[in-house]
């Protein structure tokens, strides 16, 4: 009666051996036996002919089961969270895959022949030994998403940047040293990971990705930014945390679909006028840098609900930071400040302020309007004490 089964799925289970009726199952379209720690999979498998759906994720598999190849209707297979540290050149037989998932294995190289799944869609190949892609990579041209962070890739070949389709790409944690020119032929990106892939710098040519969305850069070591990052007019999430930033070009402020934007850990002495161009933000980290001030035109971001500056020399705040009447979280310790702007209580929104370890002395009166649940100041002592204690 299990002849007729198109569906079934044996997952945790602790199942450490195959069993043997699956492979008679000659209906099955999806099978899932995941986490069961079955290091085998039976050469019978292959008889599977009409199974479109396989994932055999966390069973500690120590080898790609060649028989796998036979099942040609695959459309999706994940083999994630095992041990396997090659790929069967016989892989170019499932031409019908779309979803491929290869993530936390032991994989140091790639088959030529993998370049052949021309209907690939999306690829994860996150947390292998990767420390090179087959020079016709690029043959992939369906992809639309592609998960490679976490491996060992100094560079990518010339033809990555045939991929057109590719609107999802992650590449953090790879010793890149230089971002590759390649990268600027994918014009339909809309997703790029880079962090902390060692990069000093950025070619101009990232300006030619005028559909990116999301651009993290964080946790490398950047000392500028290029003219043309202004270009990436529909950039929403910019994350340059933890680099070695001093400078932030004036095109920063071109960047008007911008809604969050992470500066903190660099070393900025000031932000650029132009910044306040930036009218949609709602996040700002600015933490640990060495700001002695914030520029005036920061009360024109009427939707920020979340500032950050905390660590740096700020003495004083501009006036119009009382604009900023979306704000909901103010983090202020660990600066200079002696005095709050007396308008500080239009922040009717503000639901959380830190002013630890500064200088302030006095709260203006329009501080009784705010409507705090978290509020902290631990105000540093202003005058030394006398020899008895006072």
């Amino acid at each position: 009666y299990l002849s007729f089964l198109k569906v079934l799925i044996l997952d945790r289970l602790s199942i450490n051996e195959f069993p043997d009726f699956i492979s008679d199952l000659k209906n099955l379209r999806e099978l899932s036996f995941s986490y069961n720690n079955c290091q085998k999979v039976p050469d019978s498998i292959g008889n599977l002919h009409k199974l479109e759906v396989l994932k055999l994720v966390g069973n500690g598999l120590k080898v790609f089961p060649p028989s796998l190849t036979k099942l040609k209707l695959l459309r999706t297979l994940n083999l994630a969270g095992n041990y396997i540290p090659s790929i069967q050149k016989s892989i170019n037989n499932l031409k019908f895959l779309k979803e491929f998932f290869l993530s936390g294995n032991q994989i140091e190289e790639l088959p030529d022949t993998f370049c052949q799944l021309a209907n690939l869609e999306s690829l994860d190949l996150r947390n292998n030994d990767l420390k090179s892609l087959p020079e016709d990579f690029g043959n992939l041209t369906n992809l639309v998403e592609l998960l490679i962070s976490e491996n060992q890739l100094t560079t990518l070949p010339k033809s990555f940047g045939n991929l057109i389709s590719l609107k999802h790409l992650e590449l953090y944690i790879n010793p890149l040293g230089v971002l590759p020119e390649c990268i600027k032929k994918l014009s339909s990106l809309k997703i790029l990971w880079l962090s902390k892939c060692e990069l000093k710098t950025l070619p101009e040519n990232i300006g030619n990705l005028k559909d990116l969305e999301t651009l993290h850069l964080r946790l490398n070591y950047l000392e500028s930014l290029p003219e043309s990052i202004g270009n990436l007019a529909n950039l929403k999430i910019l994350e340059l945390d933890n680099n070695k930033l001093s400078i932030l070009p004036e095109t920063i402020g071109n960047l008007a679909n911008l809604e969050r934007i992470f500066l903190d850990h660099n070393r900025l002495e000031s932000l650029p006028e132009s910044f306040g161009n930036l009218n949609r933000l709602k996040i700002l980290r600015l933490d640990y840098n060495y700001l002695d001030s914030l520029p005036t035109s920061i009360g024109n971001f009427s939707k920020l609900e979340f500032l950050t500056s905390e660590h740096n020399y700020l003495a004083t705040l501009p006036d119009s930071i009382c604009k900023l009447t979306a704000l909901k979280t103010l983090i202020l310790s660990y600066n200079e400040i002696t005095s709050l702007p007396k308008s500080i209580g239009n922040l009717v929104s503000l639901l959380k302020l830190n002013l630890d370890h500064n200088y302030i002395a006095k709260l203006p009166d329009s501080f009784d309007n705010l409507n705090l649940y978290s509020f902290s100041i631990d105000t540093l002592p202003f005058e030394e004490e006398d020899e008895n204690g006072y």
